[in-house]
């Protein structure tokens, strides 16, 4: 009995001390090398470079994702061409979305990926959606708010309910996201407004993403 309880009480204690300071340790190299390569990468200073991550550790510390999923994905955006800090606000938006949608980290990665081709073309093209869609992102939600956005920029114009004019065709809205993709009406103006949205704790569908975010559904979140 005291050898078994010797050794539960040295589990406990490598699980309670020993494993956080390991963690810690392996987060602050994932940190100091993602500065190097940011920096690298974008030409900023280190003070520039670490506000952001800053951004992306402190958001991991406060949802199901964990700073690897964050700062892994990070170059997904700055070696596309897009700038640091719209990156990051992108970043956040997109897990938000994702969690929304139900996704994890996993799905979301598929997004990073896409939707950062898509900012740096300067437009939602019709196969990066196509990988949105099918990683189970692209909810009707998401949709709609895509479509205001796009009203409030001028790219869309709505002619009555369940009808848009995207140049000069005019489509429902789910040919929106298919047929009319091509004429470049979701523009990278549109999807930072929409997943600036979904990043802010501020906005209403922000404030429920960010829920989502937070939300544990299986051990692996937990973890």
């Amino acid at each position: 009995i005291t050898v078994q309880a010797l050794e539960t009480a040295a589990a406990i204690s490598k699980a309670l001390i020993l494993e956080p300071i390991k963690e810690g340790f392996s987060e602050y190299e994932l940190m100091l090398n993602s500065l190097q390569t940011t920096m690298t990468g974008t030409g900023l200073s280190a003070e520039e470079v670490q506000k952001q991550l800053d951004r992306l550790d402190e958001y991991a510390d406060k949802t199901v994702y964990s700073t690897r999923d964050m700062l892994d994905n990070l170059p997904k955006f700055t070696n596309a061409g897009v700038e640091l800090e719209p990156a990051t606000t992108a970043m956040i938006g997109i897990a938000n979305a994702a969690a929304h949608a139900g996704k994890g980290a996993r799905e979301a990665s598929i997004a990073y990926y896409n939707l950062g081709q898509s900012i740096a073309t300067g437009y939602l093209s019709r196969i990066d959606y196509n990988s949105v869609n099918n990683a189970g992102i692209a909810t009707l939600q998401w949709k709609e708010a895509m479509v205001e956005a796009a009203i409030a920029q001028g790219t869309l114009t709505k002619v009555n309910e369940n009808a848009y004019q995207a140049g000069n065709k005019v489509f429902a809205l789910q040919e929106l996201f298919i047929e009319g993709l091509q004429e470049r009406w979701a523009t990278t103006d549109v999807m930072m407004k929409v997943f600036g949205d979904y990043g802010s704790e501020f906005t209403e569908i922000g404030k429920k993403a960010m829920a989502a975010a937070q939300d544990i559904r299986d051990y692996h979140m937990l973890m």
